[in-house]
């Protein structure tokens, strides 16, 4: 494919492609392994009033990419590294990558090479506040998560009558991490819980042995 034909990839077509490929991810391996042909159905509208939307995800579902697998190794260095080799290789897009650091890293790489980057997972703020043009994230953000979670926890004391008094925050140290503690700075002042959140403890991700945070956590 040439550097015409990738500029001339599509927000909304490369959102369709990624729907496709995740979904036939999705399937449990014992499918994907059998040597039948595994037949999926896709339902579209490709008439009326939504018949360019339904269109798009059409040619999405055609596609036959060929995937270049990248092992980014929780680096941010090698991800960055990864991807310009991924985009030498003749990738169209690139798709990833879990932890938000690492994502991060891609996105810039992404931008200046202008190829598409679908952030499958990555709930970093940042990722969608920087203004990138070849960036699209089907994942929510920190915020979203963080709301979410403080939702339940007030359904959970609500069903089982518990009445905790204190709380304590425990979160890691990198990017994904830092923009949940933020986003617990912001939310839980208006959040109505019935007790106080007292620390805000952050934690290595690749520690083995949190007893030093919890221990803290007893203490407080």
């Amino acid at each position: 494919m040439s550097h015409r034909t990738r500029r001339a990839l599509t927000r909304r077509n490369v959102l369709a492609g990624a729907a496709a490929g995740t979904a036939l991810l999705a399937l449990p391996s014992t499918l994907r392994a059998q040597a039948q042909v595994l037949k999926i159905a896709v339902l579209l509208p490709r008439s009326g009033y939504l018949a360019p939307a339904g269109q798009s995800c059409h040619r999405g579902a055609l596609l036959a990419p060929k995937l270049l697998a990248g092992y980014i190794e929780s680096n941010p260095d090698v991800a960055r590294t990864q991807t310009e080799r991924a985009v030498n290789e003749g990738a169209h897009c690139i798709v990833g990558a879990f932890d938000s650091a690492s994502t991060l890293a891609i996105a810039q790489v992404c931008e200046q090479r202008q190829v598409p980057l679908v952030v499958h997972i990555g709930a970093a703020p940042q990722l969608t506040e920087q203004g990138y043009k070849f960036l699209v994230r089907n994942f929510p953000n920190g915020g979203m998560l963080l709301g979410n979670g403080l939702a339940l926890i007030r359904d959970l004391l609500a069903a089982t009558k518990a009445e905790p008094k204190t709380a304590a925050f425990l979160h890691a140290n990198d990017n994904f991490g830092t923009a949940q503690r933020q986003a617990m700075d912001k939310m839980f002042p208006t959040s109505n819980l019935p007790f106080k959140l007292v620390e805000s403890i952050a934690y290595d991700p690749k520690a083995q042995d949190l007893s030093v945070e919890v221990t803290k956590v007893r203490v407080l």
